[in-house]
């Protein structure tokens, strides 16, 4: 871990930038509470990505100015709105004794993910050697040389017209205000995703839902350190950075939703102005992430109207409820259209029976994760308190709206018309939809928290003796929590399938060993702004985060020139065929990485055929090597 110091202004200048700019709108807008507070992270994002998209605009360069412009202007906003629109709750709802306890189990959760995220990532240097990590690699060098972070630019390296960019804008300014090296930057940017966002956004579910639970503070702090399914499924699978971020600022945007919603509550408040901004963040930093919030949020909403009409049959309440829950299902309608993804990438099979992937979803441990955890034990408790009093299913209603989609991308046939329309969005993918369960089951975490708290209270009214030292027995308390995180064998489980894919060895899936060595000294040896050529499923386009180079594909899908194509196919034979010379002229190739035929896959494709295992020649100079698969090719006499 020693090794991991040299990291640390890093992470201090990531926790300013998801700190500051939240906090600053937070303390014009409100008087402020705990939950603001835990909220301000997750808004930090929303700025963050937003600020990109309009410096991009604009052409500003990406840097902090625009992210302090767009605070700035945020805050006076929320100065004049402070003066004519309410607050959910006027001033703190919540005791002194228990007011502040969920920031310390943000201090406390976030020293145990830092932890076990650094062990996860096993060096400062490593990258994840999987298929996504090529383009998002490529990209925030492609941030840090062009200056633009926008969604609508990434698209120049990732090959879409829009990209998710709250990841990438966030951990290009850590790159470039550090001065740290692209897998470096990656590496600090993703603990502080993972150790500040993560768990203070899901502190702040369990406040919206328990303002003045202690216990329930507690028990949503232990919950977002004891499930294997997040912040890890998307550092193990795919790798999936935009989503981590997107679902890490979730709870913080749900939350204040949720406390709009209590009883109470004012859907007219400044919270709900601030909430439609950090929907549009949520949407920029990743759809998918916007879509969550609304299978979080909805079946909330849903239950909190029929709880009005319940409570008030009047002819008023009956047609606001229907009106509301109207509009919403409609927005959802929209939402849900305007993020879908292609047939082609939307194939992704179920994985199970429905059965088994309903026990999965109970015990929060798909993809075979160990099925006994904290979190799970807390998550079945709660449904056993929910059944024994039906009004506790609100704290589950979260949950239950993403075991309905995970249960069908991860369960169901995909010939169902059913499980395309919902889970087309997430790629009709369970592993996408199985990380969504871990924020989604925090409120009924909390809820457990919160009647174990009231329990003890109870006990203590009538005289028993169990707080009568609240100080051992919070000590005690806490000795239990952490040997029960230290021995949380799903997290284990997680944390190892992580370090498989971030350690470098001669048989890497991305990179290996000989491969990395090459990358890191081919500077010198190639004309700066020169064209390279290499498949990039092997990451030989990866050259381009240690040297000043243009490479052909920054992408593993290929959007190729007709030139570009012939040589990808036809290089190995430039020296019999002169139609070979004749595309390297045209298309400005001058060098290419030659990493073998194995891939990030194991699966070859015919796009880069003519490009892998090449032999010295005329026009094919070798200008350096490691081992024996890994080397840098000069194409050289095609222009005399």
């Amino acid at each position: 871990m020693a090794e991991w110091w040299s990291l640390v202004p890093a992470m201090a200048i990531g926790v300013v930038l998801v700190v500051v700019p939240g906090l600053a709108v937070m303390l014009a807008s409100f008087r402020v509470a705990p939950l603001h507070l835990l909220a301000a992270p997750a808004l930090s994002v929303a700025i963050l990505a937003i600020s990109a998209v309009i410096a991009g605009a604009v052409g500003v360069p990406w840097s902090v100015l625009p992210v302090l412009a767009v605070t700035v202007a945020l805050a006076i906003i929320g100065l004049i709105l402070r003066r004519f629109v309410p607050q959910v709750a006027d001033g703190p709802a919540f005791s002194q004794a228990t007011g502040w306890a969920p920031l310390a189990a943000v201090g406390v959760a976030g020293i145990i993910l830092a932890w076990r995220l650094m062990d996860a990532f096993v060096s400062p240097e490593s990258i994840s050697q999987t298929f996504d990590a090529v383009v998002h690699l490529n990209a925030i060098e492609g941030i840090r040389e062009t200056g633009n972070a926008s969604a609508f630019a990434i698209n120049t390296r990732a090959g879409a017209p829009f990209y998710p960019n709250g990841w990438h804008a966030f951990t290009s300014l850590v790159a470039q205000l550090s001065g740290l090296g692209v897998p470096q930057a990656i590496n600090a940017s993703n603990v502080v995703i993972g150790a500040l966002i993560w768990p203070a956004s899901a502190l702040a579910m369990a406040v919206a839902f328990f303002p003045r639970s202690l216990g329930a503070a507690i028990a949503a702090g232990v919950g977002s350190v004891t499930m294997g399914i997040f912040p890890y499924i998307p550092l193990f699978f795919g790798v999936l950075y935009p989503n981590l971020i997107g679902y890490s600022m979730l709870g913080g945007t749900a939350a204040l939703l949720f406390v709009a919603l209590r009883p109470g509550g004012r859907l007219w408040s400044r919270e709900t102005l601030l909430l439609a901004f950090m929907l549009g963040g949520q949407g920029v930093a990743h759809p998918n992430s916007l879509l969550a919030a609304v299978v979080l949020a909805a079946p909330v909403l849903f239950w909190e109207l029929g709880r009005r009409i319940a409570a008030d049959r009047s002819r008023r309440t009956i047609i606001a409820a229907a009106a509301t829950a109207s509009g919403v299902i409609l927005a959802s309608m929209v939402v849900w259209l305007l993020a879908r993804t292609s047939r082609e990438s939307s194939g992704w099979p179920p994985w199970a029976s429905l059965p088994r992937v309903l026990g999965e979803a109970l015990t929060i441990a798909p993809s075979d994760l160990p099925l006994l955890s904290l979190g799970s034990l807390a998550l079945a408790s709660s449904i056993v308190l929910a059944i024994r009093r039906p009004a506790r299913f609100e704290y589950l209603a979260p949950f239950a709206g993403a075991t309905v989609l995970f249960l069908l991308a991860a369960g169901v046939d995909t010939s169902s018309i059913v499980r395309n329309v919902l889970t087309n969005p997430w790629y009709s993918d369970p592993f996408r939809l199985a990380m969504l369960l871990g924020p989604a089951a925090i409120p009924a975490i909390a809820m457990v928290g919160s009647e174990i708290e009231a329990w003890l209270a109870r006990l203590h009214a009538q005289g028993s003796r169990i707080t009568a030292r609240p100080v051992l027995a919070g000590v005690v308390a806490a000795v239990l929590m952490l040997a029960a995180i230290a021995a949380d064998r799903s997290v284990d489980d997680a944390v190892a399938r992580t370090q498989q894919t971030y350690t470098t060895s001669d048989d890497s899936a991305l990179l290996s060993t000989d491969e990395r060595a090459l990358l890191e000294r081919a500077d010198p040896l190639i004309d700066d702004g020169a064209l390279v050529a290499g498949s990039p499923r092997t990451g030989a386009n990866l050259i381009d985060l240690w040297a000043d180079v243009v490479v052909v594909d920054y992408h593993i899908y290929p959007h190729h020139t007709e030139d570009e194509d012939y040589v990808n196919h036809h290089l190995a034979d430039i020296d019999s065929d002169p139609e070979v010379c004749a595309a390297v002229e045209r298309s400005g190739i001058r060098y290419v990485i030659d990493f073998g035929e194995r891939d990030v896959h194991n699966a070859r494709t015919s796009y880069w055929d003519g490009i892998v295992d090449l032999e010295p020649g005329d026009h094919l100079v070798l200008l350096d090597s490691e081992g024996e698969d890994a080397r840098l090719f000069a194409i050289v006499g095609c222009g005399d």
